[in-house]
This record gives structure tokens, sequence and C-alpha cells, in this order.
């Protein structure tokens, strides 16, 4: 599991911490956009990934996913708008 560990904590925070936030990136807003009811899963992991993401020093990470919530919850709220 060491490996595991150690490819997981590089891919979010080390040296690949840019690919691995476009690849979550991409896995969240497409899940949102293509079944509304996943930005009840992401939204909290987008928080949440914000949050760890401030506490590693990580600016850049944090805004993008800050913005990223934004947008779920923009989502969420122009969809029912769009319902009624």
């Amino acid at each position: 599991m060491s490996a595991v560990d150690t490819a997981f904590e590089s891919l979010l925070y080390g040296e690949g911490s840019f690919f691995g936030l476009l690849i979550l990136s991409v896995l969240i807003v497409g899940l949102v956009l293509k079944w509304r009811v996943a930005s009840v899963f992401t939204l909290p992991i987008a928080i949440l990934l914000a949050i760890n993401y401030l506490d590693h020093s990580l600016g850049w990470h944090f805004m993008i996913m800050v913005f990223e919530a934004s947008f779920i919850i923009f989502y969420i709220v122009l969809e029912k708008v769009r319902r009624n």
C-alpha cells in the first residue's frame, strides 16, 4: 500500500498536483453535467479538497476547487430555475 499512497500523495500534492487537479476537475464537472444528482456527491468532495489544499499551502489549487464548488452550486440553482 505504500506505493499507492505515494502515488496519490504525489498526484494530489506533489510534482503532479496540477495534473491530478485537472483529472479531478474533469471528473467532477463531467459527472455534474451528465448526471445532476452527482452534484450532491461531488460538492462536499470539492469543498473538502479545497480546504485540504489550503492546509498544504497550495493557493492556486484552493482557488480552482472553490471556483469548481461555486460552479456546482450555480449549476444546481440554474437547473432548479429551469424546471420551474
